[in-house]
């Protein structure tokens, strides 16, 4: 017993005199992506801008996507979500991740659904490691559609279901 005890004690004052230290913990901020509050559809302009978030990095997945729903903290970017839109379920399998949220998102249409969708995807893409997003609601349709898929390559604007005469 003694000698286990001395063996710790020993243990003990070697790392402390060769130096090592409690590993500090870095916490890497997050990005979300919002619509600017100046949309300008211009070749340059981009529609959506990331925010970057500090002390999220340490939530869960369903609690960054929460607090991503909440809409933006700075002014210049403009929340394209309506209210009571929450996450019900998300599923990874390999690259791709399906996400269905609750019925408000299904009460957006055209263009304002495919920049809220777009949000999404390209948020979700930088929280995780998919690159491929199946968005659709736990009730009701977006678009017509039953699921709405966002790939990297895809990111663009230039989809089928937007109209652009909307506001």
């Amino acid at each position: 017993m003694r000698k286990c005890s001395f063996f710790l004690v020993f243990a003990f004052l070697i790392s402390m005199l060769s130096g090592c230290k409690a590993e500090e913990t870095f916490v890497s901020p997050i990005t979300f992506y919002y619509p600017t509050s100046d949309i300008q559809y211009e070749p340059d302009s981009l529609t959506i801008q990331p925010e970057t978030r500090e002390g999220c990095a340490l939530l869960t997945f369903p609690a960054q996507m929460q607090a991503f729903l909440e809409g933006p903290i700075h002014a210049e970017y403009i929340q394209p979500f309506p209210d009571g839109l929450s996450l019900i379920n998300a599923l990874l399998e390999e690259s791709r991740i399906y996400l269905t949220f609750s019925q408000e998102l299904s009460t957006l249409n055209g263009l304002k659904l495919t920049i809220a969708c777009c949000c999404i995807a390209k948020t979700t893409m930088e929280l995780s490691s998919a690159t491929e997003v199946h968005i659709s609601v736990s009730a009701g349709l977006l678009n017509g559609e039953k699921t709405l898929i966002f790939t990297q390559e895809n990111m663009l604007f230039l989809d089928e279901m937007t109209d652009f005469d909307e506001e």
